[in-house]
């Protein structure tokens, strides 16, 4: 026996002695597994604790032959602040965590990391001015060809934090039964630590929309148009302009037929293709009930042929989503939009029928996803730093299911990013890496989450998450593969442990070398919520 899968046996062991004992703690009488408190006018300010101890084989994720092994206790104080009053909803989270190495010090570990997140709508003046802002702090992945780094935000290996933010004070307007006005600026930005050339940026977007009113029943139409200019500290600045027009002719309750045109321009530096041009598209929506929702769109752009379809369909235990669209983007955007696929999401849809609220719904996910302890993300490196435009193409597809005791979310996807843009902005960024590695980039892969609810406050999981990048201008592949389970006991008052064992391999690239990498961790958590 390797003494790598010595480890790993001993792990393995110590995780089912420990799981057996605590799955024969009672519940304690009358409670059942957290749950969301309904919200309450004023604000609401809850400090938080975590207390991690983890045990790893590989904290490196360096190669087998390199691997060391290492304890990491983990602290994190935290805190929800919220406030809900008849014109403002501020919902916010912060943690601060941080590491120590027990024994002697590893390379590739961060002494401490952020997580932060926050959400605030506000009716300034009426139903005439809205505010929107949004702030996020996480850990993200620096190169989609090095190692993907799960649940250990104590690792910097391959890992950055990125800071983003959004403030868009907008006006709507109303212009009786004809039509619907609103216009909007955002400025927004994205920050990261990381010191091997990921640009900082801002960006500034002024935006109109005039929208037809109730007088327009079988012909509907709309106007908008858009111009945003980013600055960016590595490449060059850019200017984005879109217009575009639609009517939509609805046949019947549930079916619409839509038409539309317009024009782009953009002005980042090209490879040699157009950056501007004129747009059309034919549209189909199909809302059979209020559970389903089918749209597509097909069209032409000036990088060619354009292409979008999203169906949801929710029934009372389950949610199917399936998105495909094709744009033009770069990393620092996408940093900035909500993903459409991970647990918080899907559950949102799948709590909608149940939490008409927004803000009670949004506790409910919340809650519902400490008590299991599901994964808060899913597919969630899939974005890579990058200062260069793209045409993304991407396919995701999502299942969400909540029976008595069960719950699965299963996801897939696949994303293909092509270069629009000079590589020269992602020089410092490729390093000794193949510089064409990120010309053309495929990723793929998917996710599988199960979570059992053994007693009212027991729960166990299973996480199997694989992935695999692609460069095809390179001849660059890469994979990694991930697996886990665990356990989590609900207490009373806000305390919560857990319990979890994960297995991952991969095969990564090192500038222009490959190795093969294997980590054997268990961990075990204790949350607290005062």
């Amino acid at each position: 026996m390797t003494t790598t899968t010595a480890k790993f046996a001993v792990a393995l062991a110590l995780a089912v002695m420990a799981s057996q004992a605590w799955a024969q703690l009672e519940p304690l009488p009358g409670t059942e597994t957290e749950q969301p408190e309904k919200p309450r006018p004023g604000w609401r300010f809850t400090p938080t604790l975590e207390l991690r101890e983890t045990w790893t084989d590989n904290i490196g994720l360096t190669s087998d032959a390199d691997a060391q092994s290492q304890f990491i206790s983990e602290i994190a104080p935290g805190f929800l602040l919220d406030y809900l009053g008849p014109r403002v909803k501020l919902r916010s989270r912060y943690e601060l965590h941080y590491y120590g190495l027990i024994g002697s010090s590893a390379k590739g570990v961060n002494r401490s990391s952020n997580l932060a997140n926050a959400n605030l709508q506000a009716r300034l003046l009426g139903d005439f001015l809205y505010l929107d802002a949004f702030g996020d702090i996480s850990q993200a992945g620096v190169s989609p060809f090095g190692q993907r780094v799960y649940e250990n935000n104590y690792s910097a290996v391959n890992k950055a934090e990125v800071r983003t933010f959004r403030v868009s004070p907008h006006l709507k307007n109303r212009l009786g039964n004809f039509a619907v006005s609103e216009v909007r600026y955002t400025r927004d930005g994205v920050r990261s630590n990381n010191n091997t050339g990921f640009g900082d940026s801002d960006g500034e977007t002024l935006s109109a929309t005039l929208a037809s009113g109730s007088r327009y029943q079988a012909l509907g139409w709309n106007v908008s148009y858009s111009r945003q200019h980013l600055e960016d500290s590595r490449a060059q600045d850019s200017d984005i302009e879109n217009i575009d027009g639609r009517l939509t002719l609805r046949l019947g309750p549930t079916l619409a037929l839509s038409a539309g045109a317009g024009y782009d321009k953009y002005d980042y530096q090209s490879l040699g293709g157009a950056t501007e041009g004129r747009a059309w598209l034919a549209g189909v929506s199909w809302n059979p009930s209020r559970r389903t929702s089918v749209t597509a769109d097909v069209g032409h752009r000036f990088f060619g042929p354009s292409r979008s379809l999203a169906i949801l369909h929710r029934s009372r235990h389950t949610v199917w989503n399936l998105n495909y669209n094709n744009s033009v983007t770069n990393s620092r955007n996408e940093y900035l939009l909500e993903s459409t696929l991970n647990t918080a999401s899907l559950l949102d849809s799948l709590f909608l029928p149940t939490y008409s609220d927004p803000v009670e719904r949004q506790r409910a996910v919340d809650a519902y996803i400490r008590s299991t302890g599901l994964p808060a993300e899913l597919a969630n490196d899939l974005n890579f730093f990058s200062n260069r435009f793209y045409l993304q193409r991407q396919l995701r597809a999502g299942v969400a299911m909540r029976l008595a005791r069960t719950s699965a979310i299963f996801s897939l996807y696949n994303v293909r990013r092509d270069a629009l843009s000079v590589r020269d902005a992602d020089g410092v960024l490729v390093g000794s890496i193949i510089q064409t590695a990120n010309d053309n980039v495929t990723q793929k892969g998917g996710n599988l989450t199960l979570n059992y609810r053994y007693t009212p406050r027991t729960t166990f999981n299973v996480v199997i998450d694989r992935a695999r990048s692609e460069s095809r201008s390179a001849l660059l592949e890469t994979s990694n593969n991930f697996l886990a389970v665990g356990a989590r006991y609900v207490g009373r008052k806000g305390l919560a442990g857990s319990l979890q064992l994960r297995h991952v391999t991969g095969r990564t690239a090192s500038g222009i070398t490959f190795f093969d990498y294997t980590e054997n961790a268990l961990s075990a958590t204790v949350y607290m919520k005062f």
